[in-house]
């Protein structure tokens, strides 16, 4: 498969730090089949990376634009609206806690996305245990009846995750956030 950046050559081996290359393969049996081994596509199939394993070094513009993306998702889940007249703000996440039952377990899917793309982007297991430790301490505040779903609002475990994983990486919020109250 020429030009798939999956399937490196040898010529591509230092071009292509980053990327699974069979070249590492074919230099183990190399000796063995008595010469140089590098074809476009491995013998076992092709060679893939999964979904789970972190990035080894993402470029800083991807970075930035993942943790804008999961500031944006943070901001939407836990302080998208504001009620009139006040500086209370909620998200989704309180809102879909006030369901009984299933509510505060399906807001466990925004907060789990989230650990999970700290993970990809090579967080420490540190940090990610401790935003881990936030997004069970949401849940476990929100699944209580009526005084769960009130301090469900203060709770805002996904924002302060998104604001460690900004701080371990040293990148400041490049999305605008909505003010905490309109005066005018």
């Amino acid at each position: 498969m020429p030009g798939d950046p999956r399937f490196a050559t040898c010529a591509d081996r230092k071009a292509n730090r980053g990327v699974p290359n069979r070249c590492i393969a074919a230099a183990i049996a190399a000796p063995r089949a008595g010469g140089a081994i590098c074809a476009a596509e491995p013998p076992d199939g092709p060679v893939r990376r999964s979904r789970m394993e972190p990035e080894t070094d993402p470029s800083p513009t991807a970075l930035t634009a993942r943790l804008d993306r999961l500031e944006r998702l943070a901001t939407d889940m836990d302080s998208r609206f504001r009620v009139p007249g006040t500086k209370i703000r909620f998200g989704w996440d309180s809102i879909i806690g006030l369901v009984p039952g299933i509510g505060d377990v399906a807001s466990l899917a925004p907060a789990g996305y989230i650990l999970l793309e700290a993970h990809r982007m090579g967080a420490p297991k540190a940090l990610v245990g401790r935003m881990a430790v936030n997004a069970g301490l949401d849940w476990a505040v929100g699944s209580v009846p009526v005084l769960g779903d009130a301090l469900d609002v203060w709770i805002k475990a996904n924002r302060r995750n998104v604001a460690l994983l900004r701080a371990h990486f040293g990148r400041p919020a490049s999305v605008e956030r909505p003010p905490l109250a309109s005066v005018r």
